[in-house]
Order: structure tokens, then C-alpha cells, then sequence
């Protein structure tokens, strides 16, 4: 590889790191905004084994136009969560699906294992006018202005959900 392609592919490098978390951008939201555990630039912290995950609520205040036509024809909202066991860098393994949530808070009926790194989502479900819609799935954004960051991420599971670290002991 000639000293162009060596330059190229540190560029392709340095913007994976700086996407991934390894930079201090602030963190923006696309979707239902978390609530507990909270959105961070790092790992936040829940304080027990079965935390209660919380987000805002569905229609949110910014989703209705002047009038709010959109709020007005919104009817049968739903949620469904999703939680992975992760590494440093992305989600791995799939370990609680729920769909079907009526509120927006779930508690998990059995405990996460501790000390350890996962990823979190979650989106509404609802009807306007008798036809299904559905949000897309909530993720961290950075504000970095690169191409594929955040919800746009070609990768599933996105390595941009909303991350959490569980306590050594329950």
C-alpha cells in the first residue's frame, strides 16, 4: 500500500474512532427520548439489576404542527423495548424484547447480570387515521456531521442505542 492508501485508510480510521465514543461531542437524540437510564456521552450507571427503563412519552409536544393535527390523530400507542448485552464498542446479543408496552416505563421482572455493559432502545407503535406507524428506533447522535452516525447506521444492532453499565452487586 503506497503512502496515499496509508493516509486514506488512518482518515477511515480516526473517523471510526471519533464515531464509536471516542470523542466529547454533545450527545443529541433521535427518537423517544430516554429517561432512565439516562443518554450519555459515556456508560450511565443504573443502580440496580432490574432497573425500570423510562422514556418520554408518545405523541411528544414537537410531534404536533400548528393546531396539533398530528397529537389530535394519534390513537393506539404502544411501545416496544429492546435490550443487548454489549461490549465497549457495540451491542452483541439480544437479551429482553418487549412489545406491547401501554405506558412508557418498563421494570424487568428478572435481573440483568451484574458488572456488565448493554445497549438500550426503544420506539412507539401507534395509528393515525386506522393505518400503523411506528418511530424509528431511539439512538445517541453525535454532532459531528458524518455520513452513516447515529440512526442512519448501516450496522443492526446499532452501536449508537442508549448505553447503560449494571452494578457489581444487586
Amino acid at each position: 500500500m503506497g503512502a496515499l492508501g496509508q493516509i486514506k485508510r488512518a482518515g477511515v480510521l480516526l473517523a471510526l474512532v471519533l464515531v464509536m465514543g471516542g470523542c466529547t461531542a454533545p450527545t443529541e437524540i433521535t427518537g423517544l427520548r430516554p429517561l432512565y437510564p439516562e443518554a450519555s456521552r459515556g456508560w450511565a450507571k443504573v443502580e440496580t439489576l432490574r432497573p425500570t427503563f423510562r422514556w418520554e412519552k408518545f405523541p411528544r409536544p414537537r410531534d404536533s404542527k400548528p393546531g396539533g393535527e398530528l397529537a389530535k390523530g394519534v390513537r393506539n400507542v404502544t411501545y416496544e423495548l429492546r435490550i443487548w448485552r454489549g461490549d465497549r464498542r457495540r451491542p452483541l446479543e439480544l437479551v429482553f424484547e418487549r412489545k406491547g408496552l401501554t405506558v412508557p416505563e418498563h421494570q424487568l421482572a428478572k435481573p440483568l447480570a451484574a458488572a456488565t455493559r448493554y445497549f438500550w432502545t426503544v420506539r412507539a407503535r401507534f395509528e393515525i387515521g386506522g393505518n400503523p406507524r411506528v418511530l424509528e428506533w431511539g439512538v445517541r447522535r453525535r454532532s459531528l456531521g458524518m455520513v452513516g452516525e447515529g440512526r442512519r447506521w448501516p450496522v443492526v444492532p446499532n452501536p449508537f442505542f442508549y448505553r447503560f453499565k449494571t452494578p457489581s452487586k444487586g
